[in-house]
């Protein structure tokens, strides 16, 4: 075996025997390389497995790719997620096989595929891989060109030296039109938004790499609100990027960069102004257990709990693998055991919440939503909401319960935010269920406020929310299935009850199910809501064979 200079390998590497790995290459953890080559500059993802094939330089196989014997992969060529390299397969230069590609014959012709810059939220990918900072500076002049003349700009990022790398290049981008750069340090995504809206600016920008992926930089960007921009305002941007359709500025327009220090004082300062009853949650001298992802987000998070005069515990931050339910589970044990009022783990961006509340019970995901409805509208007053179509349809009973209303959007996250926003402002003021869906740390203020207001424990809350029975599901299939599949499922039976808002929702006496092409893999997303669990069950099990049998069909 030889491995070069500069080559990183992650845990749980196998290497065999009559192996080449040349200098500057990186192996995912959990990969295996048996009796093959990797040429300078190739990055190989996690999970992956190459036997006896060569791999030439400044190639990148994301996860899960299967190389086999005596197959090649050109210069320069991408291979993406779960895709599988026949044996004698050889691949030219210059190429991209995206997800799940079963390839079994040589590729010769053809360029680069092309592939939309922004995902589901922003661009997201590995730096200097998928983002290079030429990359950054592009966008960075292309957002400020789609946000008019001269805009102000923030640009926060957390503290990762790959997130200073994107958020330096995108100050330069913006910079080099005529832009003004306000740069927020150590920030989270919550801090950023406000600091659009604090400093008046035309738009935003935010920097995070992942604590579950550490290579992995996720960059998205804000209107005006602080909210994230639309899809039509993300195909400007891919345009103007495209045909470089931007103006440089003279040498002497341009502008200095502000950077602000300690801007995460105002932002606790501005969450604490609006706690109404401060007084009364710190006379509960309320017992938190408080986890993250972060150590940013941990420290924000601590400062902001003991200014509502909590007991807290702060038992990790920083650490990766904090989603392993191993975990959690440890993390509610320790809540039951300090006898705590609550347990709250904070994801790495700052946005999201989940709770243990006092008997040791885990509240993520739909039931945390449907606690934020509750408080929203029992706390706060709060008459209008929004949840996607494909969430469970006990909101609405919710709703109906307690007089409110339920507005349904897609599931793209800036139209989920927008309405929200806008519902927010028909009525003359912020919108509570906005804070407790997307900014962890003011979310934690306003849920404590009920609590402590009420004298009720978040488990009675829970205890009140009325049965229900969802699941969500995933099937794997080729980019090209994708509209084809739709298109037969929504006009190829005689379904009576049927729409086609977003996906094709079928109804039934049992309950529903939605099918939904996702937007960055090449997936079938499923959701079902049955009136029991087996119910739910079988609409889903179902569509997925509907699903499966099309795509076999298709095979033959």
């Amino acid at each position: 075996v030889y491995i070069g200079k500069d080559t990183v390998i992650e845990e749980n590497v196998v290497i065999d025997s009559y192996s080449v790995i040349s200098q500057n290459c990186r192996i995912g953890s959990n990969s295996k390389i048996k009796r093959s080559v990797l040429w300078k500059n190739v990055h190989i993802g996690q999970n992956c497995g190459i036997s006896g094939g060569v791999v030439c330089s400044n190639s990148l196989l994301k996860n899960d790719v299967k190389v086999y014997e005596n197959s090649v992969v050109g210069e320069d060529t991408w291979v993406f997620e779960g895709c599988i390299i026949k044996p004698d397969v050889r691949i030219w230069p210059g190429k991209k096989i995206y997800d799940n590609t079963i390839v079994n014959s040589n590729i010769i012709w053809g360029t680069k595929a092309t592939k939309n810059i922004f995902g589901v939220r922003g661009v997201a990918g590995v730096l200097n891989l998928d983002i290079s900072s030429e990359l950054c500076t592009e966008l960075g002049s292309a957002f400020s060109t789609s946000m008019g003349k001269n805009p102000t700009l923030v640009i926060g990022s957390d503290s990762r030296a790959q997130s200073y790398i994107v958020q330096s290049s995108l100050a330069a981008g913006i910079l080099s039109v005529g832009g003004q750069a306000i740069l927020l340090d150590n920030s989270i995504m919550p801090m950023t938004r406000y600091g659009v809206v604090y400093h008046r600016a035309s738009g935003g920008i935010h920097v995070h790499t992942s604590n579950e992926s550490p290579c992995r930089t996720y960059i998205e960007f804000f209107d005006e609100n602080g909210i994230n921009i639309s899809r039509s305002k993300e195909r400007n941007v891919e345009n103007l990027m495209n045909q470089h359709d931007y103006d440089r500025c003279k040498a002497e327009d341009i502008k200095g960069v502000i950077r602000v220090e300690n801007f995460h004082e105002i932002f606790v300062r501005q969450g604490l102004e609006q706690i109404v009853h401060l007084d009364e949650i710190r006379r509960r001298n309320l017992k938190i257990v408080l986890a993250s992802y972060s150590e940013n987000c941990a420290s924000i998070a601590y400062k902001f709990l003991e200014n509502l005069g909590c007991n807290v515990n702060l038992i990790w931050s920083g650490i990766d693998n904090l989603m392993d339910s191993t975990l959690y589970k440890n993390i509610s044990g320790y809540v039951t055991r300090r006898k705590a009022d609550l347990g709250v783990i904070i994801k790495g961006n700052g946005e999201n919440l989940i709770l243990i509340d006092e008997r040791g019970r885990i509240i993520k995901d739909e039931e945390y939503m449907l606690l934020a409805e509750l408080i929203a509208i029992k706390g706060y007053d709060e008459k209008n909401l929004v949840f996607p179509y494909t969430f469970p349809g006990v909101a609405e009973e919710i709703a109906n319960l307690n007089g409110a209303k339920i507005y349904r959007t897609s599931s793209s996250p800036a139209e989920i935010m927008r309405k929200m926003i806008e519902l927010g402002k028909d009525m003359n003021k912020l919108s509570i269920q906005f804070i407790l869906s997307h900014n962890g740390i003011w979310a934690l203020g306003y849920i404590l406020e009920y609590m402590a207001i009420e004298s009720i424990k978040i488990s009675k809350l829970i205890d009140s929310i009325p049965e229900y029975y969802y699941l969500k599901k995933e099937i794997n299939c080729d980019w090209t299935d994708k509209g084809r599949i739709i298109r037969e499922i929504a006009f190829g039976e005689n379904i009576k009850d049927i729409e086609l808002i977003e996906g094709v929702k079928i109804k039934d006496s049992r309950g529903w199910a939605i099918v939904m092409p996702d937007n960055e893999k090449p997936v079938f997303n499923i959701y079902a809501e049955g009136y029991s669990q087996e119910m739910a069950q079988e609409l889903s099990a179902d569509l997925s064979e509907k699903i499966a049998v099309l795509l076999k069909n298709q095979r033959q």
